[in-house]
């Protein structure tokens, strides 16, 4: 499976970008300026079918039309959805995936430093957790 990115440009869509072959499905997105330079990101997560090769991919389009595969990981879990949001309050979005089934939790990725990292992880979620700043 690929990731395909499209542009609304002159009343349609126009594709932009097709990544090589990912080895697994797209199955959670999010977009946002994660990086904090003005420009948005594409955040991707990858299920394989082995939990030892899903990924976590981060696509920049810091230039106009060209989407470059600025992060990826190995991420152990299924990514199953991201939100992105700053709610450390210092400007920058955090990007947050959540996984399910027998190994759920949360997993957190920031941009620290000149390149993203995990910040944090927690598995499994238990009922009674409660996250809060």
């Amino acid at each position: 499976m690929t990731v395909r990115i499209f542009k609304y440009e002159e009343g349609e869509y126009a594709l932009k970008y097709t990544s090589p072959n990912l080895g697994g499905y797209p199955d959670a997105i999010a977009v946002g300026d994660l990086d904090n330079d003005g420009h948005k990101e594409l955040a991707v997560g990858i299920l394989t079918g082995s939990t030892s090769d899903n990924k976590v991919i981060i696509y920049d389009c810091s230039i106009i039309n060209s989407w470059v595969e600025e992060y990826s990981q190995i991420s152990g879990v299924g990514i199953h959805s991201f939100v992105a949001a700053d709610c450390d309050g210092d400007g920058a979005l955090e990007l947050f995936g959540a996984s399910g089934g027998a190994s759920s939790g949360i997993t957190v990725f920031e941009y620290v430093g000149g390149s993203y990292q995990t910040t944090f992880t927690r598995t499994p979620i238990e009922v009674n957790d409660l996250f809060v700043k």
